[in-house]
């Protein structure tokens, strides 16, 4: 986070998020509770935003059995590391929250909630009247980003994020469900707000283009590209680097779109300038 490179806070979510999703199937509990103390940790640090951190929430509690013992680990983990920072952010989601897991919570019988599970919901409440009490040797912290960070890390590790809180943030990876960032095929800028998944089809004009014998790129010509290459003719697009960037940013249908298609392009060297004479 501390290279203010979105990209690196995006490659390490996804990653966590992978390793979170699989401890959860496992049902690892020790993992869980590692890596979502981690994950809060990225929170108190504005490495992500905290909607996305609600959409984690909600995923949870809305997935199959989540009352298990690694869901409410989960819950619980994060809410005990960012639960009160979570509240001053919004508040009205935080509500929705509380009401919603507590809404489930009461469809179950007295013998479906473990002893885990009360406490969870204990802590859902305590963070929703903003106190937050000792639970098992982890004492509550703050609200305050920068306090509520330093409690959570380690004492040589906090000194780190001091005075950089407010560059991370610029940086900060939000506005994606949490369903995007556990995939593990996201290709280009996929964790900007609005961008177009990659789709897996290899045809056509969606089909990530390859590089010929000469080290030039051409790109599969579907009915539409048919056209484009037309035009791109009479524009006096010459070389084959030259219509192929032409058809990327002429078939995209939004400016990330088109960066995306010129990234799997792969140009090197002075192909790259053709972007701009283009």
């Amino acid at each position: 986070a501390l290279t203010e490179s979105p990209e690196v806070i995006a490659t390490f979510l996804s990653l966590l998020g992978r390793q979170l999703e699989a401890s959860l199937i496992a049902k690892d509990t020790l993992a869980c509770s590692n890596l979502v103390r981690v994950l809060g940790c990225l929170y108190l640090s504005k490495a992500i935003k905290p909607d996305l951190v609600f959409d984690v929430l909600n995923a949870w509690t809305d997935a199959a059995g989540a009352f298990t013992d690694e869901h409410v680990v989960s819950i619980a983990g994060l809410l005990t590391v960012a639960g009160l920072a979570l509240r001053k952010a919004d508040p009205t989601r935080m509500k929705d929250f509380v009401v919603d897991i507590h809404e489930k919570a009461s469809r179950m019988t007295g013998d479906q909630l473990t002893t885990r599970a009360r406490v969870m919901l204990d802590l859902v409440v305590d963070v929703k009247n903003n106190r937050m009490k000792d639970r098992n040797g982890m004492l509550a912290i703050s609200a305050n980003s920068s306090a509520t960070l330093a409690n959570a890390l380690p004492p040589n590790v906090a000194p780190w994020f001091r005075g950089s809180i407010s560059k991370i943030e610029a940086v900060a990876i939000g506005g994606i469900p949490w369903a995007k960032v556990v995939r593990g095929d996201n290709k280009g800028f996929w964790w900007l707000q609005g961008a177009r998944d990659v789709p897996k089809t290899s045809h056509g004009s969606n089909k990530i283009p390859q590089e010929n014998e000469q080290g030039t790129h051409y790109d599969a010509v579907g009915a539409d590209n048919a056209q484009l290459l037309k035009l791109a003719r009479k524009l006096r697009m010459s070389t084959d680097t030259r219509r192929a960037i032409f058809l990327a940013v002429m078939s995209s249908e939004d400016a990330v779109d088109a960066a995306e298609k010129l990234l799997r392009l792969n140009l090197k060297g002075s192909q790259e300038r053709e972007i701009v004479r283009v």
